[in-house]
């Protein structure tokens, strides 16, 4: 059968757009978390390298008649799982950015658009996209339709506007006001129901996406990085549920001691920097270092801004927390500040180092403001029981939709080759994420089985299969169980 799909395809697409050689399928069957050996190995049966959208409907129609899964990944490596003997459609090669809309503000993309790219094609329009904190050569698209972590999220849950899918059998629409003939993307929903919420958590399995209008800003006249420290969290979270209460920051995120000395540094300095600094316990810094420190984006005309930092001033103090001078974060940690002004001042990436080293193991979740409080001591207790072993111990924490849900991000680094350690945080955090959803309210980022979801995955399951049927997306990628439909 995989033959003739092979040949099938290859007629639609054209020799070049499809591969089954061995090098490729073996490099694609461990693409989860970059090409992290802790997850299985599962070779597709074929690759495919999609140039336009035409390109995706016959590879998807060919898939649907022979009942092969298929995974869309956008550049490689992905979160979630693929399945074996699939055909994974990666597009890479679509990394078109189609349109900038400055009058409305938002800009079209193709799903290999990177945020590099994007940033670079924003330079001189007078407009700036969110960015986070991964990588700068990762998909937008990726980030965004897994609800990752990025600026602006201060004030809106998602950057999408509108995209454009496309069905296991050929079928092509658009959730927004595109979808109406010769209407640009300016409008998410209405008159008719919101689909563009259906594909943002579902992984790849509810409907390929082929393009994507997201949220663009305005750059004003005047930008600032302000920085607070504290010496507790729930300080942390009185300050930013303050400000955000005010309308003063653009986009405001706290980060832990650890995560703030480590997060901007270059290879080079992080090998000298870890053993020295960052093998003590996370949740006691040296004389003088803050517990957290919080960093606001201030952003406005430049009496605005001015008048924001002294209202900064203000709220930290009344949160028993102090101002960080450029001066002072120039002298003690001037590489974090290099961090911060790239990334949330210029909008631009400075790459981070933590991922390409292979040392990365994650907990996410979201909750009400109070019940964060509580959450992170919990976490940081259960991460601390590790050891040395997981050191430095990263989190960063940030509001949501003006603070009505807070996420907090918290990751140790173990050895990447220590498989059975690795295997162990994971049970780890398994159980913390059940107690976490249990006693304090929290929301995980990603799914933790479906069995926890009641009625609302029964729903969920009712449009999957009038959608695919077949049941060829992203089969294996953890939206339901495992081959589940």
């Amino acid at each position: 059968m995989t033959d003739a799909v092979c040949r099938e395809l290859r007629e639609a697409l054209g020799e070049e757009k499809v591969r089954n050689d061995e090098i490729t399928l073996v490099t694609y069957g461990r693409i989860r978390h970059g090409f992290d050996i802790m997850w299985p190995f599962r070779k597709p049966s074929l690759v495919v390298f999609p140039e336009t959208r035409e390109d995706v409907v016959e590879t998807l129609k060919i898939a649907n008649r022979y009942k092969i899964p298929v995974t869309s990944v956008g550049t490689a490596p992905i979160q979630l799982g693929t399945t074996e003997g699939g055909i994974i459609i990666d597009q890479r090669r679509r990394d078109r950015v189609l349109e900038i809309n400055t009058d409305s503000g938002y800009a079209v993309i193709e799903p290999g658009v990177s945020f590099d790219k994007l940033t670079s094609a924003l330079r001189g329009t007078g407009f700036k996209c969110s960015v986070g904190t991964m990588p700068g050569p990762g998909t937008i698209l990726g980030q965004a339709l897994g609800r990752g972590s990025q600026s602006f999220t201060t004030r809106y849950l998602n950057l999408i506007i509108d995209l454009e899918v496309v069905l296991p059998n050929g079928t092509v629409f658009s959730t927004g006001s595109s979808h109406f003939e010769g209407v640009g993307s300016h409008l998410r929903y209405g008159p008719y129901p919101d689909l563009a919420g259906l594909y943002t958590c579902s992984y790849g399995a509810m409907g390929v996406i082929t393009k994507a209008a997201i949220r663009i800003h305005p750059v004003n006249e005047a930008s600032r990085v302000h920085l607070a420290g504290f010496d507790t969290y729930a300080d942390s979270i009185d300050y930013v549920k303050d400000l955000i209460n005010h309308n003063i920051p653009e986009h405001t995120f706290i980060w832990d001691w650890h995560m703030y000395l480590t997060w901007p540094l270059a290879p080079e300095d992080m090998e000298k920097v870890m053993p020295r600094i960052l093998e003590s316990d996370f949740r006691k810094p040296p004389e003088g270092i803050p517990y957290n420190i919080v960093s606001t984006l201030l952003s406005g005309y430049p009496e605005q801004v001015e008048l924001y930092e002294e209202i900064c001033a203000k709220v930290a103090k009344k949160c028993h927390g102090r101002v960080i001078s450029d001066e002072e974060a120039e002298k003690r940690f001037p590489a974090t500040l290099a961090g911060f002004r790239q990334q949330y001042g210029d909008y631009s990436y400075r790459e981070s180092v933590h991922w390409s080293k292979g040392r990365f193991a994650g907990w996410y979740v979201f909750a009400e403001p109070k019940d964060m409080k509580e959450i992170e001591k919990f976490a940081a207790g259960e991460f601390a029981k590790f050891g040395k072993a997981i050191n430095p111990v990263n989190y960063y924490s940030h509001p949501f939709d003006f603070g009505r849900s807070i996420l907090l991000r918290i990751a140790g680094f173990p050895d990447p080759t220590d498989i059975e350690l690795r295997k162990k945080i994971t049970r780890k955090f398994d159980e913390m994420y059940d107690i976490a959803l249990k006693k304090y309210r929290a929301v995980p980022i990603r799914p933790i089985g479906s069995d926890k979801a009641g009625t609302y995955m029964e729903v969920l399951r009712s449009i999957k299969k009038a959608l695919d049927p077949n049941n060829i997306l992203n089969r294996d990628g953890g939206l339901f169980e495992e081959g589940e439909l």
